[in-house]
């Protein structure tokens, strides 16, 4: 599975060491990601990720992963089994997709059910069609309130991703 990294500074400001940080932990994962490396940094956050490419494996695929607009980002470790499904009702709600990847679900389905709905999406159920999912370790980055909901999850199909926090 991919490997993920972050800094979330709430009161401060992302420094250039916090990205320096952050680009030695998605190095150190290189064997858990070796597909690719993407980043992500703004004024609050600083995001790493190193890509297992399972689902899609084009470009668009990559992690990091933002809406149409740059104001949602979203970086995770995990597999949506049934992302086909919530894709669909979310393709039926307006939302337009650049990948095959089940990480856009994630992306729209915050953008349609909002933070409430992404507890839905990694506590078992969004929308209507229950989520069936492995694994989740990551993090939603919405630039518009200025707040970083972090999720973990384990279901009852696998074990718990491991997700350090420290303040």
């Amino acid at each position: 599975m991919c490997g993920i990294a972050g800094v979330v500074r709430f009161g401060d400001r992302i420094m250039a060491s916090d990205v320096a940080a952050v680009a030695r932990m998605s190095e150190a994962q290189t064997h858990r990601g070796p597909d690719g490396a993407g980043s992500y940094h703004d004024s609050h956050v600083a995001f790493g990720h190193r890509r297992l490419s399972i689902i899609d494996v084009s470009e668009a695929g990559k992690q990091p992963m933002r809406n149409e607009l740059g104001t949602i980002w979203v970086t995770y470790n995990g597999e949506i089994y049934n992302y086909r499904e919530l894709r669909s009702e979310l393709l039926s709600a307006g939302h337009s997709f650049a990948s095959e990847s089940d990480t856009e679900v994630l992306v729209h389905g915050y953008e349609e059910w909002a933070e409430n709905g992404l507890v839905n999406i990694v506590g078992g159920c969004c929308g209507t069609a229950p989520l069936h999912i492995a694994a989740i370790a990551g993090a939603v980055r919405d630039c518009t309130p200025r707040v970083v909901p972090a999720a973990r999850c384990g279901t009852l199909l696998a074990g718990l991703e491991p997700m350090l926090i420290a303040a």
